[in-house]
């Protein structure tokens, strides 16, 4: 096995696309088609950056043997669909809480009196809603730009 077609096999195993790999490596995304194609010589330090990036030694990027496993622990690319997709549903819940809980903490009090559909007390507890929604979505958006490289 040559040493592009691992570089493609560890690239595909972890869900990458050429345009991901050659992002992560400051390069084209033609230099990595060229470089599975064997087609051009990889340089020391992208070499170094290929074995970091899929866990993998310069051994056996380098060998002739081929690679049976990718030992990488980072998903990339359409690896995290599910998280970013799992995340923007929270998200959306979230604000739909946050603007639910602002509306019954502006609307709760009449005349004094607390509506008979509020069931937190008064402008507190929907305000304490509201914040803990708040804090939610802040985290959901923190997980679709961590899941996206960004």
């Amino acid at each position: 096995m040559t040493t592009g077609e691992k570089i493609c096999k560890l690239r595909e195993s972890a869900c990458m696309s050429q345009d991901e790999m050659a992002e992560k490596l400051d390069v084209s995304r033609q230099t990595v088609s060229n470089w599975e194609n064997d087609k051009n010589k990889i340089d020391l330090e992208k070499v170094k950056l290929i074995c970091s990036i899929f866990k993998i030694s310069l051994d056996e990027l380098c060998s002739d043997e081929e690679i049976k496993t990718v030992k990488t622990s980072e998903n990339t690319g359409r690896g995290n669909k599910p998280v970013i997709i799992f995340s923007s549903v929270m998200l959306i819940v979230s604000f739909a809480v946050l603007i639910t809980a602002l509306v019954f903490a502006f609307t709760s009090e009449k005349n004094g009196q607390i509506s008979s559909a509020v069931t937190l007390s008064g402008v507190f507890g929907w305000i304490s809603v509201a914040v803990i929604s708040l804090a939610v979505a802040a985290v959901a958006l923190f997980i679709i730009f961590k899941s996206r490289g960004k």
